[in-house]
Formats: structure tokens, sequence, C-alpha cells
């Protein structure tokens, strides 16, 4: 069966699980792979958390990045979501001395609908590296939540122990293809390079 000929709703649900698939094996842009621009994008991520949004769980994946919070008060998902993207893709440029889009211009967004969807999302999103054959563990990954929640003395608190308020969203952002000698990254190291 062709995508076209679905009813919107389920084409849409289709694309997004053939967008999973697609960054999961490791396709387009992989420079957040680089531990000094992978580590500056959730510094970023964590920086507002408790005051412009709360944060349950994130992950930084070498080409994409999973967020699950929720927009603090007066906060809009996009407003969240633009101001990361802004901050990292214009930090993201000067490490790597380019110019131009580093993030591609649409991300996908869901909001949260009840306790058994928040912890399929948080489930999903901190097992992302392990489903994507980067560790084997989630708290393997150095730039997680899951991570985090295993290493309490680095400082942050407990990412997903909080209850989820009801504008909790779940947000997938990946780079914009830049590099051909990017365009995959299966299997390769997160470190830098």
């Amino acid at each position: 069966m062709h995508l076209e000929s679905l009813p919107t709703i389920q084409r849409e649900v289709q694309l997004r699980k053939l967008y999973e698939k697609y960054m999961d094996a490791g396709h387009g842009s992989c420079v957040l792979r680089d531990m000094t621009i992978g580590s500056m994008v959730e510094s970023a991520i964590l920086h507002c958390d408790a005051e412009r949004y709360f944060l349950h769980a994130w992950v930084v994946m070498p080409n994409h990045v999973h967020v699950v919070y929720s927009p603090a008060e007066k906060w809009t998902m996009s407003a969240v979501v633009g101001g990361w993207k802004s901050f990292t893709g214009k930090e993201a440029n000067r490490i790597l001395g380019r110019t131009g889009r580093f993030w591609q211009e649409n991300y996908f967004d869901r909001f949260i609908r009840d306790e058994d969807h928040f912890a399929r999302a948080v489930e999903y999103v901190e097992q992302n590296p392990v489903t994507a054959g980067l560790c084997a563990l989630a708290t393997d990954w150095p730039l997680s939540s899951a991570r985090r929640r295993e290493t309490p003395d680095r400082g942050q608190r407990d990412a997903v122990q909080r209850v989820p308020e009801s504008r909790a969203a779940e947000t997938a952002a990946l780079p914009g293809e830049t590099h051909a000698e990017s365009a995959t990254c299966s299997g390769e190291s997160h470190e830098s390079s």
C-alpha cells in the first residue's frame, strides 16, 4: 500500500515510523556524535529546566535529539524548541567553522496523553541508543537522562520521577544534511572525531 493512498492521520503515523527507523539506522548528518557538539546540545537542553520547561527525559543521538518535557506556564512547545535550535545551531556552526542552517526546519512533536503514554515515551527516548545498537544499556549512553539518573552526583535533578503534567510533550529534532561524508553513521563511535 502506498502512503499517498492512506488517510492523513494514518499517513502521518506511517511517515513518523519510517522517520524513526531512518534515524535509528544512523542515516543523515551525524555531527552530534562529536562530544563537543553533543555535550553542548545536552547542556543547552538542561540550561532552562525548571524555568521554561520541566525535563522528564532526553537523549542526544549522533543524528538526532529526543526530549520529553512539559513547557512552563506561558511557554509554547515551538518557543522552547526554537530556543534550543537557535542557540545550539549557532554554537555548533561556530565549533564547526561554518554558517547556515544547522537543524532541519521541522521537528516532530506530540502531546503525552496519559501516564501510560508518558512511561512509553520516556522508555522509548532512553532506550533509543540501545535500539540503534550504539550501547548495551541505556545508562551507558553519555548524553541522556538515563545516564544522569544513574550518576546523581553530576548535580542534576531526577529527570523522570516527576509526575507528568497535562502539557508534557515529546519532541524529536535532527540536524540537516550538510556533508556527503556524514550521510550515515550507523555503528560509528560517539566519541569526538
